[in-house]
């Protein structure tokens, strides 16, 4: 019990990260990076409303993770810290749409062995239904903030804030509109400190969670 006060208390003590602190995740890190999403995102409603055990959720997400991370790093950015306690995977805006054939050679389809059909037909139908629900309300090409997690052995230093501040540098140093989806109303209200705002809300298909559309116009 001493030892977990002191590593508590060690944590507690650890200098909070700004965006200067943020670089770009390497391959070789995936692994690691995979770990922290995967924690992070665990309870997440989306990932409840598809895999309800949490038996199912542990031996899915990884893969799920993984294949997202693959995808992201090929075509557009991870933002990271040096100790992969967070990540941001952004895609530039003519990557917008996410590719049937990326994903598969990103590896989705051993998730879908993993998951099963069932789960699987209902993430893929999902997924078409939240792309087009943010293209229509886009409006064109933007860049989209794919997923975003900290690592729970990460949080409180920052880390969210930091990579998302220094992810939404890159966003302006280029220009354009960034989107984001959120399944809870505390996570948009935190995107608001960023410059999002709400741009619209539905329930997901097969009684999935409430979903809100995120956006930030392009700054000058």
């Amino acid at each position: 019990m001493t030892s977990l006060i002191a590593d508590a208390l060690a944590r507690d003590h650890r200098p909070k990260l700004t965006s200067a602190d943020v670089v770009t995740l390497r391959p070789a890190q995936r692994a690691r990076a995979v770990e922290g999403l995967t924690e992070s995102l665990q309870d997440d409603p989306l990932n409840l409303h598809f895999l309800p055990k949490s038996d199912d959720r542990r031996r899915v997400l990884p893969g799920l993770m993984r294949t997202l991370l693959t995808y992201t790093l090929r075509r557009g950015q991870v933002l990271t810290t040096p100790e992969i306690g967070g990540a941001t995977l952004l895609l530039p805006p003519h990557e917008c749409r996410l590719s049937t054939w990326g994903m598969l050679q990103s590896g989705i389809a051993g998730v879908a062995w993993r998951a099963g059909v069932r789960a699987m037909a209902r993430f893929a139908r999902a997924g078409q239904w939240m792309e087009r629900f943010r293209c229509h309300h886009a409006g064109g090409p933007h860049w989209y903030v794919i997923a975003q997690g900290v690592d729970p052995a990460h949080q409180g230093r920052g880390v969210g804030a930091a990579v998302m501040g220094r992810t939404l540098q890159l966003v302006d140093l280029e220009g354009g509109a960034c989107f984001a989806e959120t399944f809870t109303l505390r996570n948009a209200r935190y995107y608001e400190r960023f410059g999002f705002r709400v741009v619209a809300a539905a329930e997901l298909p097969d009684g999935g969670p409430r979903m809100w559309l995120i956006g930030r116009s392009a700054q000058r």
